[in-house]
Protein backbone atom coordinates (compact mmCIF):
# COMPACT_ATOMS: atom_id res chain seq x y z
CA UNK A 1 0.00 0.00 0.00
CA UNK A 2 1.03 3.35 -0.99
CA UNK A 3 0.62 6.57 0.51
CA UNK A 4 1.28 9.74 -0.49
CA UNK A 5 2.05 12.29 1.82
CA UNK A 6 5.33 15.07 2.18
CA UNK A 7 8.47 15.29 4.15
CA UNK A 8 6.74 18.14 5.95
CA UNK A 9 3.97 16.59 6.87
CA UNK A 10 6.09 13.59 8.11
CA UNK A 11 8.31 15.48 10.02
CA UNK A 12 5.40 17.33 11.69
CA UNK A 13 3.74 14.37 12.44
CA UNK A 14 6.69 12.66 14.20
CA UNK A 15 7.72 15.78 16.33
CA UNK A 16 3.92 16.23 17.33
CA UNK A 17 4.01 12.57 18.90
CA UNK A 18 7.26 13.64 20.73
CA UNK A 19 10.14 11.89 18.91
CA UNK A 20 13.36 13.38 19.03
CA UNK A 21 14.94 15.68 16.16
CA UNK A 22 17.83 13.26 15.68
CA UNK A 23 15.96 10.34 15.99
CA UNK A 24 13.95 12.08 13.48
CA UNK A 25 16.29 12.15 10.85
CA UNK A 26 17.73 9.04 11.55
CA UNK A 27 13.97 7.49 10.56
CA UNK A 28 13.69 9.73 7.71
CA UNK A 29 16.99 9.40 6.23
CA UNK A 30 16.70 5.74 6.13
CA UNK A 31 13.29 5.66 4.66
CA UNK A 32 14.90 7.61 1.61
CA UNK A 33 15.08 11.20 2.05
CA UNK A 34 18.36 12.93 1.44
CA UNK A 35 20.05 14.09 4.48
CA UNK A 36 20.11 17.82 3.90
CA UNK A 37 15.98 18.01 3.33
CA UNK A 38 15.52 16.19 6.43
CA UNK A 39 18.00 18.27 8.31
CA UNK A 40 16.49 21.51 7.16
CA UNK A 41 13.32 20.70 7.59
CA UNK A 42 13.44 19.14 10.97
CA UNK A 43 15.46 22.34 12.05
CA UNK A 44 12.18 24.56 10.49
CA UNK A 45 9.43 22.19 12.03
CA UNK A 46 11.01 22.78 15.46
CA UNK A 47 10.92 26.57 15.11
CA UNK A 48 8.17 26.80 14.02
CA UNK A 49 6.46 24.87 17.07
CA UNK A 50 8.49 26.09 19.65
CA UNK A 51 6.90 29.80 18.42
CA UNK A 52 3.57 28.32 18.03
CA UNK A 53 3.39 27.09 21.67
CA UNK A 54 5.77 30.28 22.92
CA UNK A 55 2.62 32.06 21.23
CA UNK A 56 -0.10 30.06 22.80
CA UNK A 57 1.69 30.41 25.66
CA UNK A 58 1.86 34.20 25.82
CA UNK A 59 -2.11 33.80 24.24
CA UNK A 60 -2.96 32.18 27.64
CA UNK A 61 -1.51 34.76 29.53
CA UNK A 62 -3.18 37.70 28.01
CA UNK A 63 -6.34 35.85 28.68
CA UNK A 64 -5.98 35.37 32.15
CA UNK A 65 -4.76 39.23 32.23
CA UNK A 66 -8.33 40.24 30.38
CA UNK A 67 -9.96 38.41 32.92
CA UNK A 68 -8.29 39.62 35.70
CA UNK A 69 -9.04 43.24 34.61
CA UNK A 70 -12.58 42.02 33.93
CA UNK A 71 -13.23 40.87 37.51
CA UNK A 72 -11.43 43.68 39.14
CA UNK A 73 -12.72 46.64 36.86
CA UNK A 74 -15.81 48.05 37.99
CA UNK A 75 -17.54 51.57 38.02
CA UNK A 76 -17.06 54.13 40.56
CA UNK A 77 -20.02 56.58 41.60
CA UNK A 78 -19.13 59.03 38.92
CA UNK A 79 -19.17 57.07 36.43
CA UNK A 80 -15.55 56.23 35.77
CA UNK A 81 -14.27 53.23 35.23
CA UNK A 82 -12.07 52.24 38.13
CA UNK A 83 -8.76 49.44 37.99
CA UNK A 84 -7.01 47.67 40.57
CA UNK A 85 -3.71 48.24 38.87
CA UNK A 86 -1.48 45.12 39.47
CA UNK A 87 2.16 43.73 38.50
CA UNK A 88 1.24 41.00 36.40
CA UNK A 89 4.10 38.60 34.45
CA UNK A 90 3.63 38.20 31.12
Amino acid sequence: MKVKCSLKEITEILYEEGVPPAKIVKILTRIGFSEGRVVSMVASITTLCEQRESFNDILARLEKLEKMVMTIGGKQGNGEEAYVHRKVKI
